[in-house]
């Protein structure tokens, strides 16, 4: 992936561990300094009006670079200098020093957790789009624990990204961009796509069963947990309960046309089958437009009664919700043949929201 690095502050290299001692002169009094070299990443804290100002030295005499930084911005950090009037400051490489009464502590700072079980990581795929206000751009990190580092990639605002995984604990949540690339949430648009990590599967081919819309939106929805992962669709229709009503199981012949019958099975014994597969599965029949979209935004999928490919009058038929977007919900629509286009698509939510009222909310969601 390639990532627009960061307008950095320029950098020396320093020898690690090297204390020098100085003076400084500041109203006609002389204060000792200790310098130390200690590569950090330091936090801007500021809450007044504009930005901190760089200075080009620690010590008297010094002027402002021109250079400022906005409050809540992370900088790699290379030296403290500290004075007997107990000021600090901090050197951004070369002749460029940050009032320490502006650096955030060290717990906030580090932005670490003591307890990294915390976190809880979710497969999620979709697009998160940077919002950032201040100079440079968001630092890229190496994981989203304790353990983190800055990787020297950054991203400038309004640029968007694919991610795959979200890690959310202790009030904070971490996108990864793929492999070991993770981004504060805090710097991360709320309007963005969630899409989930689903795998296609077709009722038409390789297996023609023109009414198992039921369960290939099944096998669909299991895809984003990696459960039956041992099972085809064909396995999965076979192993289906049968009964005379579709309140106890499915009431007739998958791989034919119904034929105008009304031929299916209902969310209760749905998810019954469901859980005998492994899977962590609740009806959730007539449940809000928000709990829709709360489950999705949680990483799971939603299984629910439709039409048709989502037309006005479409007959009856089950898809599977694998995606939400503001205004929209993504349909994976098991009666389509797998090359063939049209499988998976977004749906306006007022109209989703018609069509599923319609067919009386019956919803299935796989935890």
């Amino acid at each position: 992936m390639n990532l627009k690095k960061k307008l950095a502050l320029s950098s020396t290299l320093f020898l690690s561990g090297v204390t020098l001692m100085s003076f400084s002169t500041k109203n006609n009094t002389t204060y000792a300094a200790t310098v130390t070299d200690k590569q950090q990443v330091v936090r801007i804290n500021y809450s007044g009006k504009g930005k901190v100002a760089v200075w080009n030295n620690y010590q008297s005499p010094q002027h402002v670079t021109g250079k400022y930084l906005s409050s809540n911005s992370n900088w790699k950090s290379y030296k403290v200098a500290t004075l007997d009037n107990q000021k600090t400051w901090y050197n951004l490489g070369g002749q460029q020093w940050v009032d320490g009464q502006y650096i955030a502590s060290s717990s906030q700072n580090n932005q670490n957790t003591s307890d990294n079980s915390q976190y809880q990581v979710k497969d999620a795929r979709g697009i998160a789009q940077v919002n950032y206000s201040g100079r440079g751009g968001v630092a890229v990190w190496s994981s989203y624990n304790s353990s983190r580092k800055i990787t020297g990639k950054y991203l400038a605002n309004n640029t968007n990204w694919h991610y795959y995984k979200i890690a959310t604990g202790n009030n904070k949540t971490w996108y990864n961009l793929g492999g070991n690339q993770w981004v504060d949430g805090q710097y991360i648009n709320e309007n963005r796509a969630y899409i989930l990590p689903y795998k296609y599967y077709s009722q038409l081919s390789p297996t023609f069963a023109p009414s198992a819309c039921e369960a290939a939106s099944l096998k669909i929805a299991l895809s984003v947990k990696n459960v039956a992962n041992n099972l085809s669709v064909k396995d999965i229709i076979d192993k289906m309960p049968r009964a005379d009503s579709p309140e106890k199981g499915f009431n007739g012949d998958p791989y034919k046309f119904a034929a105008g019958k009304f031929i299916t099975i209902y969310p209760e014994p749905l998810t019954a089958y469901a859980r005998s597969l492994g899977a962590n599965a609740a009806n959730i029949s007539g449940a809000s437009e928000q709990t829709l979209i709360n489950e999705i935004k949680s990483g799971n999928p939603i299984i629910v009664a439709c039409n048709l490919h989502m037309q006005d009058q479409g007959s009856y038929h089950v898809s599977t919700i694998v995606g939400y977007r503001p205004g929209a919900f993504l349909i994976a629509d098991p009666y389509r043949y797998t090359n063939e286009d049209g499988k998976v698509f977004w749906v306006d939510m007022n109209k989703f929201m018609n069509i599923y009222r319609y067919r009386g909310m019956k919803a299935v969601v796989i935890r």
